[in-house]
């Protein structure tokens, strides 16, 4: 499980805000996830930045670039535990394109999401990964987070 430590960051990566200039981006690596996990990618780049950007997005987006190219990127949405009184981030997608991988992004976006958070009065960081796969539960487990179990079973209804 060595392998699964983060190493250390290895490049000259920063973490910025969403642009309007990195939807094409956004647009691909959010199909690369949906692909990844042998779903369908239904959204649209308009879908998209109705999401994203405005007075109050559903999710905000963080980037992570590389001499001025996105590599990567975190979609985060609030969370609430309105029965305990308290705020936290739900860390919706994380993502950083193949070749980019083992040199820290991942690492470097969850910290950056931490500690906006933390500024931000949130009092949890939330992330989850699919059942089987344990390289993401023991790459999020190497970064502090817990697991904290099954809440029940989800329901959905389409409206």
């Amino acid at each position: 499980m060595k392998d699964l430590i983060p190493p250390p960051i290895s490049t000259d990566a920063t973490v910025r805000r969403f642009e309007y200039a990195d939807l094409p981006v956004l647009d691909r690596m959010v199909r690369q996830i949906a692909d990844h996990h042998g779903d369908v990618a239904r959204h649209t780049p308009t879908t998209l930045l109705r999401d994203v950007t405005g007075s109050a997005p559903l999710a905000k987006v963080l980037m992570s670039v590389v001499d001025d190219k996105p590599r990567g990127f975190a979609a985060t949405m609030p969370a609430l535990q309105l029965h305990n009184g308290i705020r936290g981030v739900e860390i919706h997608l994380l993502w950083v394109d193949d070749g980019w991988r083992n040199r820290g992004l991942g690492r470097q976006l969850i910290e950056t999401v931490t500690t906006r958070a933390r500024i931000d009065g949130a009092h949890y960081v939330r992330v989850s990964a699919h059942r089987g796969n344990r390289r993401a539960q023991a790459y999020y487990e190497s970064l502090g987070f817990e697991r904290t179990g099954e809440s029940g079973t989800n329901y959905m209804k389409r409206l």
